[in-house]
């Protein structure tokens, strides 16, 4: 499987490779040193020009080439094992119940396909300020790289730490990063951070880096972190067609069985994401540096986290979640809360706060409730509903909970539907029944 993999990545990156496919499939294998016979995938590559990328491979044809049959089915295990890990959850209840709650909520929002796949990783934490690397297409709008923190004795590093841990547990927190708007290799003292994460939370971070040609014998010790049971463990971002040459010249095919390779260059499958700098350079004038980009419109966001987005250079910590990009939400993803820490100790009561704050059962019963963006409230003759182009919650009951859809579109408090529904002689709890069910569904922001 690690040879057809290979043959994969190569198609996947380089438009040379897959017009010399078509003009002659055995001669460009001899060209590009791969040693699978492309007549045995042929439905891996040979796809009509608009069904250019692997989401669109055809499993019946498959069934008739075992080989391609077998590559499916390894990428199967691999996209099983993702999912196990991304159903851990969060220790603490309240961190549990409001990170299901923002699951639910990218499923009122964001395609099916891509909500589905969505981690929502505890926490990301950033080692630099910055990224040295400068991707035109950066979907989190990554700022040139300016400083990195420092490792010193580590005391802080295992402090910061141990608070998460404190948070999510550590089967949950071994899903979290240690990179996000910036990029692990760019740190000299990386490892030493990856060292403590690993005895903190039993697993090493995952990692995605630009830069694994920087540092070739750097890169080869971290591949051991990618294995079956971790499959998204280690990813390397492949930006030109140079870059690929040199990673399959340094690394066998096995090295890289458990190794996603992210095809980012100019002929690549993969269409671009429009956010971040993405969504600023395509709506410019001059839309990218190689003209023309094909989209992934179907992808309104990369951002990963529901969670803890913490730099320790600036200090800065904030309580983000996916969301579509737009004006507001440039880079993807909404900032709920932010704060500054200067130790371990200022970071611990920041985050704890957080949680109180706005990881509560019911909102404070004064602050106005709000209907995800995305939705619409449309009233019903035995209720409403809230719906978007991905999604449809109907909820039905009656006049009164017709009466219920009109109040949220309003802009109503917990306070003020207690009021309403006892005014009917129900109890109060009825209000709170009712927002508790909105909240977890992922109809309330």
């Amino acid at each position: 499987m690690c040879h057809v993999k290979r043959f994969i990545e190569r198609w996947a990156a380089d438009d040379r490779f897959r017009q010399a496919l078509r003009h002659d499939p055995q001669a460009a294998a001899r060209r590009w040193h791969l040693t699978i016979d492309p007549e045995a995938i042929r439905p891996l590559w040979d796809l009509p020009p608009e069904a250019t990328d692997w989401r669109h491979w055809d499993m019946g044809a498959c069934d008739a080439y075992p080989l391609a049959a077998a590559y499916l089915a390894f990428r199967r295990v691999r996209v099983e094992a993702a999912e196990a890990l991304r159903d851990i959850s969060p220790a603490l209840p309240a961190y549990r119940r409001w990170r299901a709650r923002q699951v639910a909520r990218c499923h009122s929002v964001f395609p099916r396909a891509f909500a589905d796949a969505l981690p929502h990783a505890p926490f990301a934490c950033e080692l630099s300020l910055g990224c040295s690397v400068g991707c035109w297409f950066c979907g989190v709008g990554a700022d040139r790289l300016t400083a990195h923190a420092w490792y010193g004795n580590g005391q802080q590093w295992r402090d910061i730490l141990a608070v998460l841990r404190g948070l999510t547990g550590s089967d949950a927190g071994a899903r979290g990063l240690v990179y996000w708007a910036s990029d692990p290799l760019d740190h000299p003292q990386f490892e030493h951070f990856a060292r403590d994460f690993t005895q903190a939370f039993g697993a090493p971070p995952h990692t995605t880096t630009a830069l694994a040609t920087q540092d070739l014998e750097r890169t080869r010790r971290l591949l051991p972190h990618a294995t079956a049971a971790s499959p998204l463990g280690v990813r390397l971002s492949v930006l030109s067609v140079a870059m690929l040459d040199r990673i399959h010249a340094a690394f066998t095919a096995e090295s890289l069985a458990h190794v996603e390779l992210v095809p980012q260059t100019p002929g690549s499958v993969l269409r671009k994401v429009p956010v971040g700098k993405a969504r600023l350079r395509l709506t410019a004038t001059s839309p990218a540096p190689a003209g023309r980009v094909p989209l992934n419109e179907g992808a309104p966001s990369i951002a990963c986290v529901s969670g803890f987005l913490i730099n320790l250079v600036s200090g800065h910590v904030r309580l983000i979640t996916p969301a579509p990009c737009s004006d507001r939400e440039p880079d993807g993803y909404r900032t709920i809360a932010r704060g500054e820490f200067a130790t371990a100790a200022d970071l611990e009561p920041l985050v704890a706060q957080m949680v109180a704050e706005h990881m509560r059962v019911l909102p404070a019963e004064h602050v106005p409730l709000r209907v995800v963006d995305g939705l619409t409230v449309r009233e019903r003759d035995d209720g409403f509903e809230l719906a978007s182009a991905h999604a449809r919650h109907v909820v039905a009951g009656g006049p009164l909970t017709r009466g219920l859809g009109q109040r949220l579109a309003g802009g109503c408090t917990v306070a003020g539907l207690r009021q309403w529904v006892t005014s009917f002689g129900l109890p109060a709890e009825v209000a709170d029944t009712w927002v508790i069910e909105l909240l977890d569904s992922g109809c309330l922001a």
